[in-house]
């Protein structure tokens, strides 16, 4: 498997586990706040809605990561890098700078740090 893979998968593994700890927090806040029975959450509807729910989440994260990208891109933070061909140069000053990095590992790009020139 190439490197570029093994990171684009890894980019949405990660951003699905983030997600599935997002409702494991809200399912344990349910319990013992709510009072709402342990057994609700072993349901198959509860399962299919989590797994929804967390490919949802993913869905978002990588249209916020685009649109960040596109915005970081207009405001020249991130710039093509000459010396490494298809791969961006991401500045330390740009604030949405883990967004536009998780869009870049999630289309497979490599970036570098830096300030752009």
């Amino acid at each position: 498997m190439k490197l570029s893979t093994t990171i684009r998968l890894r980019a949405y593994l990660v951003t699905a586990s983030l997600s599935a700890v997002a409702i494991q927090i809200g399912v344990l806040a349910s319990i013992f706040v709510f009072g709402v029975p342990e057994s609700w959450f072993q349901t198959v509807h509860f399962r299919l809605a989590a797994a929804g729910a967390i490919g949802m989440m993913v869905l978002i994260s990588a249209a916020i990561s685009h649109a960040a990208f596109r915005s970081a891109v207009a405001r020249h933070y991130a710039i093509h890098d000459e010396t490494r061909p298809g791969a961006f140069r991401v500045s330390d000053e740009c604030p949405l700078r883990a967004f536009v990095i998780l869009h870049l590992r999630m289309t497979g790009v490599s970036a570098t740090a830096g300030t752009p020139q």
